[in-house]
């Protein structure tokens, strides 16, 4: 059931900024409960349409991230004023309405961290082993290798890919050959941060220089 919300602080929130921008004080106590009304049915209005999503950064926009930073697990987390009453109340939105299709959702988000907590605790080794070779001028992933300058190119950062529609900005032909990274830092085990030299940036998920690899080595 849906929680009543009393508008009496609001309508004298109302009356009072009427007051102070010189509203007659005989009018203010009316326009205030004009205001309160239009509240109140947008507020009816909002919460009838709740139930249909609205794609906040366009549709596509969840696959599109999972595909630029490497993220197996990805979900639309749906926003919601019953859930923020229900987190209010004590009571979960998903003992509420276990059957619901939001609570099926983080009942799948849950179960995936369940599941990388588990790999995390039981694997040995979750991250390539990545160096750059200065004498060699090459960047080698385990038993593989890769050009500084491919995988400087393959940026998918803000300023690389425009995040909206994943159309390259970079122009390939702008990065340098003899580019190489002055900095190479793993970031928890699913990615690795690298500076550049001339001052860019990149974050690589390790998946994504998996695919970059398979992509070379296909004749």
């Amino acid at each position: 059931k849906k929680p009543k919300f009393d508008y009496s602080p609001l309508r004298g929130a109302f009356a009072e900024k009427l007051k102070e921008a010189g509203v007659d004080a005989s009018a203010t106590n009316d326009l205030a409960a004009q205001l309160v009304e239009i509240t109140q049915r947008t507020s009816t209005t909002t919460s009838s349409i709740e139930s249909e999503p609205v794609r906040i950064f366009g549709p596509g926009h969840m696959q599109r991230l999972s595909d630029q930073w490497g993220i197996q697990h990805t979900y639309s987390v749906p926003l919601m004023n019953r859930i923020a009453a229900n987190g209010d109340s004590g009571t979960p939105f998903v003992l509420e309405y276990p059957n619901s299709p939001q609570s099926k959702i983080y009942k799948q988000l849950a179960t995936s961290v369940v599941s990388e907590v588990s790999k995390i605790k039981n694997a040995t080794n979750l991250r390539p082993v990545i160096e750059y070779n200065e004498d060699f001028h090459i960047i080698s992933i385990d038993d593989e290798y890769l050009e500084p300058a491919e995988l400087r190119r393959a940026c998918r950062c803000a300023a690389c890919v425009e995040e909206f529609t994943g159309r390259q900005i970079l122009k390939p032909s702008s990065v340098p050959e003899n580019i190489k990274p002055m900095k190479m830092v793993p970031v928890g085990n699913y990615a690795i941060s690298i500076d550049w030299w001339g001052g860019h940036k990149s974050l690589y998920p390790y998946r994504q220089i998996k695919e970059l690899l398979q992509e070379i080595a296909q004749p």
